[in-house]
């Protein structure tokens, strides 16, 4: 019973660090490019990007006081999951620089959701093997920052 909850954590919560690292690091990689054929200025572009980290900073804390029971974690991590497909949307549509920031910023708080909710899930059923949890953790994080930008590439 341990190890099916375990597996089911780790794809669910492996999936979603995917899926979340893409999403920012296609952000990352074709904003400044569309931002000039928005006629936006370098301090104009900075401030789009830098919603994403301030907000996902701010959040660090209190998302880990939630997260601290799996019932809660579970929650998190679906309302992040939620969170981020409603911004990456709404940042994909939207031109006005407003829009931009606070969708990105959107994107920081729901990814500090995901990402605290699925170490502590994972942490939740590991046992002794949470140091290799995390690394599969990471590595899913890492794959989805090697796909972000070539999947954002095919929305230009």
């Amino acid at each position: 019973m341990v190890f099916a909850c375990f597996g089911n954590h780790l794809v669910v919560c492996g999936a979603a660090k995917v899926v979340l690292s893409a999403a920012v690091a296609s952000a990352y990689a074709t904003f400044p490019l569309r931002s000039n054929a928005l006629g936006f200025s370098g301090a104009e572009r900075a401030e789009v990007l830098s919603a994403y980290p301030l907000l996902y900073l701010a959040m660090l804390f209190p998302a880990g006081v939630v997260c601290d029971r799996a019932e809660q974690a579970r929650r998190a991590l679906g309302v992040g999951l939620l969170g981020l497909a409603i911004s990456i949307s709404a940042f994909g549509y939207s031109t006005a620089l407003a829009t931009l920031s606070l969708m990105r910023g959107a994107q920081g708080l729901a990814s500090c959701a995901a990402d605290v909710s699925s170490a502590a899930l994972v942490a939740s059923v590991a046992g002794s093997r949470l140091a290799y949890m995390e690394g599969v953790l990471e590595s899913c994080e890492a794959l989805g920052w090697i796909l972000g930008p070539p999947i954002g590439q095919e929305g230009l």
